[in-house]
């Protein structure tokens, strides 16, 4: 009776592997191309972003400019603030450094009036794979916020800085590359951007509102990295005051 079931089981465990197999190879493939899309073009540019109409909202006062990583690409809607027009340029899984080098061509180029930034954590989360770098890493993405904070001062531009989002907890799985360093550098860095005082330059301390025992409090949490629309819905809460005062005084 048990011969059959004997038998039949290597032939399961070689599908399995054969399924599990194409899959990762699919898997590497799609990453594959990815970095090598990111070779031919390390601003990813064809990505766009602020959508179709931003010819149409460029010149139009006042103008506020959303720059950062896939959290403020994903910010919809923008806070109610009357008589403003938003643009939005945030790009899906950009570093600082990335950042910085299309500051000029995708913000300064919309001459802004007011610039809403928020990055580093695609910099930070890299800890996990560069332990090696990792003082590097974090130092350099401190100097790229604070480089790209005065650029846009310089041009005139009011900053309001975002602290660093909270990310949810890691699985089992993702821990192995997540190590607790990367929380650490994320706090680092938002103490470093909160000890900025300059009348030009606001910056909010996101964090504390929307972390709950380290980690982003659930009803805020849609993935490790990413936020609901309650948690976007919070932040503009957060956010309106600044930029309602900030507005008027341009009018």
């Amino acid at each position: 009776m048990l011969k059959r079931p004997l038998m039949i089981f290597p032939w399961v465990v070689l599908c399995l592997s054969l399924v599990t197999n194409y899959y990762l190879f699919q898997k590497a493939i799609v990453y594959y191309k990815a970095l090598n899309a990111l070779r031919l073009d390390p601003l990813e540019s064809e990505k766009g972003g602020g959508g179709q109409d931003v010819e149409s909202r460029v010149g139009k006062r006042p103008l506020i400019v959303f720059f950062g990583d896939s959290r403020i690409a994903r910010w919809r809607p923008e806070p109610d603030v009357a008589g403003c027009t938003f643009i939005n340029k945030g790009l899906s899984g950009q570093t600082t450094a990335q950042l910085k080098l299309r500051l000029k061509k995708d913000v300064l180029s919309c001459s802004p009036d007011i610039v809403v930034l928020q990055a580093g954590v695609n910099d930070l989360k890299t800890i996990g794979l560069f332990p090696e770098n990792s003082k590097r890493i974090l130092s350099e993405c401190k100097a790229n916020l604070y480089e790209m904070i005065q650029t846009l001062k310089a041009d005139g531009i009011a900053v309001v800085v975002m602290t660093i989002f909270p990310t949810g907890e890691p699985g089992f799985v993702r821990s192995l590359i997540w190590p607790q360093e990367i929380d650490a550098a994320i706090q680092e860095t938002n103490r470093f951007l909160l000890k900025i005082t300059d009348k030009r330059i606001s910056v909010i301390d996101a964090d504390s509102v929307l972390s709950k025992d380290r980690f982003i409090h659930p009803e805020f949490e849609k993935d490790m990295l990413h936020l609901t629309d309650r948690a976007y819905a919070r932040l503009n809460e957060l956010l309106r005051p600044y930029l309602v005062e900030l507005s008027n005084n341009l009018r």
